[in-house]
């Protein structure tokens, strides 16, 4: 995508001589420059690209519509068959949110239209993993409490209780997904769109806290926040309820610690160095879930 908003566009062609081998593949558009993660740049120049993303990330949000369903992103021809859920044409392309979340694991058989459901099936997503997956069977004691912290915390939490609307969030919004033109000066494109959908507003913010904690340096996210706020965009220290907040990223840390994702492939000979990891991830989990039950308690005094 350009840094206008425009779908790149160009000329492909197919070759069938490897079909049948089952090889997974991605087809993207080469884009001049280079990306950002690789980059040394002044502290100077990078507050101009960060307030330059701000600039892209409000266009994203203030230029695609609100929507009542959740979901990633399922892009199709606009001369396809249209969906029963309202469809957006853009560029030629016709977009609505999937009828599940495949970036996530998660399926689902009706429409997610409340913040509620949309934690909870996540949740759930994550617990299967607990229950199947050999490498977490250390964690599996924790299978009875956050079950029962799904149908009793859970539904009592601010974050579930909001006004439903899922805006459009670009998820995964790191420096090696930015790309940047020879001369440094700007954004030439933007990459990776895989997580990408209509979520909760606060998800665009949770993931940059939590699972891409580091990624951005303190001074140029503040740069990035100044400039959304500017343009007139809720952030986290400016809009957000800072409980919603506390909230909405400690169920991120326990969504993402039931089952850690990033150890669910690994080899035998792996598995012995990062079983000290599987047990940090259920501290993480019980620290999580004890932020979250006071957080109900609190609202309830």
């Amino acid at each position: 995508m350009n840094p206008d908003g425009a779908l790149a566009k160009g000329e492909i062609r197919f070759d069938s001589k490897l079909d049948g081998q089952c090889n997974g593949w991605i087809l993207m558009t080469r884009f001049p420059g280079v990306p950002l993660s690789t980059l040394s740049l002044s502290t100077d120049k990078l507050k101009t690209i960060d307030e330059q993303l701000a600039n892209i990330v409000f266009r994203w949000r203030e230029g695609l519509p609100v929507w009542k369903v959740t979901g990633n992103l399922e892009c199709g021809i606009s001369d396809e068959k249209p969906s029963s859920l309202d469809s957006l044409e853009i560029f030629g392309l016709r977009i609505i949110p999937s009828s599940t979340m495949p970036a996530f694991g998660v399926k689902f058989d009706e429409p997610i239209i409340n913040g509620l459901q949309y934690y909870r099936v996540k949740l759930e997503a994550r617990l299967r993993k607990l229950q199947e997956l050999e490498i977490f069977k250390g964690n599996r004691h924790l299978i009875h409490s956050i079950r029962e912290f799904i149908a009793v915390r859970l539904p009592q939490l601010g974050i579930c209780n909001l006004q439903s609307q899922f805006v459009f969030t670009r998820y995964d919004l790191s420096p090696h997904n930015v790309f940047i033109s020879v001369d440094a000066t700007e954004i030439s494109g933007v990459f990776d769109f895989e997580f990408s959908g209509f979520f909760p507003e606060l998800d665009e913010f949770v993931n940059d806290a939590v699972d891409n904690e580091g990624d951005w340096p303190d001074i140029l996210y503040e740069a990035y926040l100044n400039r959304l706020e500017a343009c007139g965009m809720r952030t986290p220290r400016r809009g957000i309820e800072e409980r919603l907040w506390r909230e909405a990223t400690a169920r991120s840390r326990l969504g993402g610690n039931i089952a850690p994702w990033w150890l669910e492939d690994l080899v035998p000979s792996e598995r012995m160095e990062l079983e000290e990891d599987v047990l940090k991830s259920e501290k993480i989990v019980l620290e999580a879930m004890q932020l979250l039950d006071q957080s109900v308690r609190d609202s309830i005094r």
